[in-house]
C-alpha cells in the first residue's frame, strides 16, 4: 500500500479508505517524491530506494 511508504498520512486515512471502498469505489492513492539528482543518477537508484519517504498527494476515487 502506498500509504505505508508516505511520510504524511492523515490519521483517518485507512478509516476514509474503507468507506469509500465499501461503497464499490475504486480508489489509487497517488504519492511522489522530489528528486534532485540527474537522470543518469536517477537511472542508477534501486527502486526501493525511490519508493520510500514520499509525499502522500492524494486519492484518485472512481465509479464503476
Amino acid at each position: 500500500m502506498v500509504a505505508s511508504k508516505c511520510i504524511n498520512v492523515p490519521v483517518n486515512f485507512t478509516t476514509e479508505l474503507e468507506k469509500l471502498t465499501r461503497r464499490g469505489f475504486r480508489v489509487l492513492a497517488l504519492a511522489g517524491r522530489e528528486i534532485k539528482q540527474t537522470v543518469a543518477q536517477v537511472q542508477k537508484i534501486e527502486r526501493h530506494d525511490c519508493e520510500n519517504d514520499l509525499t502522500l498527494l492524494g486519492l484518485l476515487v472512481m465509479q464503476v
